[in-house]
């Protein structure tokens, strides 16, 4: 039986590390700092870009419901019009409205057919109602496309809405 004295235990585990092992440890630890301190860097940019796109979201959101509110007089005839202002309150974002008619698409278009064929009765007072409501859909309905920009970094937020216009008097012909 071997005894084992407190002297010799200490003599046993007093002897420390060696360079290698404190090597090894400081290899690891650095590692896993760097991977850390990677991780949370991206973390911040990540923040930092979801804060600019959700304050662009809020800011692209508040001129739809300005101008569903209060719609600005705009000339149906004219294909677009782009207006483009900086915020008050925020002057690194610019907007962009751009007003479009409704584009619909000819009821041949729309059965699958060819265009240009031979229409009889029925299918020619079909066509004659559908042009009459597209006409009126097309004064009544329009696209507004808002684009927020950051100045700053030229990012862009799009969004859009469907405008109606009261004003437009609806004419049904031929009838």
């Amino acid at each position: 039986m071997v005894k084992t004295t407190i002297k010799g235990l200490y003599k046993k585990f007093s002897q420390g590390f060696s360079l290698m092992e404190i090597l090894v440890a400081i290899t690891i630890f650095a590692f896993f700092i760097s991977l850390f301190t990677v991780g949370m860097g991206n973390n911040i940019n990540d923040g930092i870009n979801f804060r600019k796109s959700t304050q662009m979201a809020n800011l692209a959101q508040l001129i739809l419901e300005q101008n569903q509110a209060h719609p600005p007089k705009i000339d149906p005839a004219k294909n677009t019009d782009l207006i483009t202002k900086a915020f008050e309150d925020n002057p690194n974002f610019q907007y962009t409205l751009k007003f479009s008619p409704i584009k619909i698409p000819s009821l041949a278009a729309l059965k699958g057919e060819q265009e240009g064929g031979e229409k009889k009765g029925q299918d020619q007072a079909e066509q004659m109602i559908f042009e009459q409501i597209t006409q009126n859909l097309e004064k009544m309905i329009l696209q507004l496309e808002v684009t927020v920009t950051d100045l700053t970094t030229k990012e862009t937020y799009i969004t859009s809405t469907w405008l109606y216009n009261q004003e437009v008097k609806v004419e049904i012909k031929g009838f």
